[in-house]
């Protein structure tokens, strides 16, 4: 059966997730793997779980930038910088954000 597909395009942007650029898009009408709005990613500080939210504008909402290094993804995939997998993926954005600015306030924002 051939593929109904022509292209397949990979749009890449530093530091922007599908989450964060089209995952509030999903809808009854249109069922992508995207956002219900109750997820969540535990705080830094041992708070309540940080929700993710539709109010992300630009590049100066994260300032500073997000860490690249190959340690820091691992933590935020992961929960440790050795990518030592717990069963608890992508539970760490916010904890490494906050390592990385230095306050753990900044990483609930």
């Amino acid at each position: 059966m051939a593929s109904p597909f022509k292209h397949l395009v990979v749009l890449m942007m530093e530091n922007r997730s599908f989450d964060h650029m089209l995952g509030y898009l999903k809808s009854a009408d249109y069922p992508i793997e995207g956002l219900d709005g109750d997820e969540t990613n535990p705080s830094a500080d041992e708070g309540p779980a940080i929700r993710v939210s539709p109010h992300a504008r630009s590049i100066q909402d994260l300032n500073p930038d997000p860490a690249h290094e190959f340690p820091d993804i691992n933590v935020q995939i992961y929960g440790n910088p050795q990518g030592t997998d717990t069963g608890q993926e992508m539970q760490g954005f916010v904890k490494n954000y906050a390592s990385d600015s230095g306050n753990a306030v900044q990483g609930e924002t």
